[in-house]
């Protein structure tokens, strides 16, 4: 339930999502940009 919030939320064209996408999804709710020199989310974004 919480991943089709998630898709549906982010306007993502699949439910099927690796761990690594998953994370990188709750890091956006968080506000993180996902520039190409901003690096991986931390620990407090993914809070």
């Amino acid at each position: 339930m919480i991943l089709k919030v998630l898709v549906a939320r982010l306007r993502l064209t699949s439910c099927e999502l690796t761990l690594g996408e998953f994370f990188l999804a709750i890091a956006r709710l968080g506000g993180f940009l996902g520039r190409k020199s901003d690096g991986l989310p931390g620990w407090q974004t993914l809070w």
